[in-house]
């Protein structure tokens, strides 16, 4: 059996033991999603075309911890009884012969080095080329994790000198200090915040300190400061207030500051789980100044699944013009992600004809990051890549349960000319 089968997962998020404990956990992978993955992973060793599992980014979560909880260190992660059958099949999984495990660190676990990663999961390979950045490349195919493009979530060493953590770690924190005094700020209410504190540029007020003191002010903490215990070089606690000077200007110096990334427009867009126009402004449109064109780039981040393609043709240029008012009408209303949708529908081909570039997010495998008891948890996503002498194929399925690894119609696919 030919080995020409690349699976990829992101955003597992596996956190301490005390975090899925008592009656307001805050962690994001339970006890049922970790079960679920361990048995994805067990699936995965009987596939004999698997070729290599690329892991995009938070596979560990140092970030959500309350403000008042020592943040945990990788190994207690790892040694969490949880996550001990996940470990258990990553290890397996690396050395079994003539497949790959790779991963490349994602915002959530920004201060993973390669070394610890190794101790951890021995033989798997780690693309790290600084805190919070890997870019890994095979062929045709680029996978990040994607939190290089947001605006709180990629690494910072400018706001803070000397320091790297950006504003989302605090954002993060704060989501489970509000699960753990009942007020938790969910997923839809986090990117409403970053919308409309968007309309408000104009006014000049700081949007970056305006977000985090809406979600502050939403969680209801009786607190005003995070214990750091030294992580990320942050000893003792910092106070909200704190945390929010040293990001205020943290929009109005992006451009600036961030040299060769998205600009400041793109990074908040990121920031509303929307990272398709990263992807093509970093790898994908002809006339963009890109790091280096591909034709499939994967992402994660979002936790929602995404598959899209692009035909680089005139053809859309008339009827974007045509579909324009309602664009417009979209951008007006503040739903950013409608407006994009109709952009990008001009230009996709659909499933049944071939792209010339195609994004996709692997989704994610969490319960749910709202703290809200009963919560429908997203779908547990992954993408499959294969490859033949004709096309290269790119499909997102769900994982539903033991021997479902495959079985399922897909969620979405495109392909690509060889």
């Amino acid at each position: 059996m030919v080995r020409n089968r690349c699976v990829f997962i992101s955003d597992i998020h596996m956190g301490t033991a005390q975090s899925i404990e008592g009656d307001h956990p805050y962690g994001w992978l339970r006890k049922d999603r970790a079960d679920l993955l361990a048995n994805f992973l067990s699936d995965l060793m009987t596939d004999d075309s698997l070729l290599e599992l690329v892991i995009g980014g938070d596979l560990f979560d140092e970030w959500v911890e309350p403000y008042t909880t020592v943040p945990p260190s990788f190994q207690a992660i790892a040694d969490a009884p949880q996550n001990k059958a996940i470990i258990s099949a990553l290890k397996k999984l690396a050395v079994m012969e003539g497949v790959t495990v790779t991963y490349v660190p994602g915002n959530h676990d920004m201060l993973m080095e390669s070394d610890e990663l190794q101790k951890i999961i021995p033989k798997i390979k780690p693309v790290i080329t600084g805190q919070g950045r890997g870019i890994y490349r095979s062929g045709r195919t680029v996978v990040e994790h994607g939190s290089l493009y947001t605006l709180f979530n990629a690494p910072d060493s400018y706001d803070n000198p000397g320091y790297i953590l950006p504003l989302g770690f605090f954002v993060a924190r704060s989501q489970a200090e509000g699960a753990t005094t009942g007020h938790p700020v969910t997923k839809a209410q986090y990117k409403d915040v970053v919308i409309n504190v968007f309309k408000k540029l104009v006014t000049g007020e700081s949007f970056s300190s305006a977000v985090f003191e809406s979600v502050v002010k939403e969680i209801e903490s009786p607190t005003g400061s995070i214990l750091m215990d030294g992580l990320g070089h942050y000893q003792g606690k910092i106070t909200v207030d704190q945390v929010s000077e040293i990001f205020k200007n943290l929009y109005h110096e992006w451009d600036d500051k961030m040299p060769g990334n998205v600009p400041a427009t793109i990074a908040v867009i990121g920031e509303a789980a929307i990272l398709y126009p990263a992807a093509l402004k970093e790898y994908g449109i002809p006339f963009f100044e890109k790091k280096q064109s591909a034709d499939i780039v994967v992402f994660g981040h979002t936790h929602e699944w995404e598959i899209k393609g692009m035909e680089f043709s005139m053809r859309t240029v008339p009827l974007l013009i045509v579909e324009l008012a309602k664009v417009v009408e979209e951008l007006i209303k503040g739903d950013i992600k409608k407006a994009m949708s109709i952009i990008e529908d001009l230009a996709d081909p659909g499933p049944n004809k071939a792209s010339d570039f195609i994004y996709v997010n692997t989704g994610t495998w969490i319960d749910g990051d709202s703290g809200i008891s009963g919560e429908p948890p997203p779908p547990a996503t992954y993408a499959v890549i294969e490859e033949s002498d004709s096309q290269t194929t790119v499909k997102v399925y769900e994982y539903t349960g033991k021997g479902s690894y495959l079985k399922n119609t897909p969620l979405g696919s495109r392909y690509t000319s060889s």
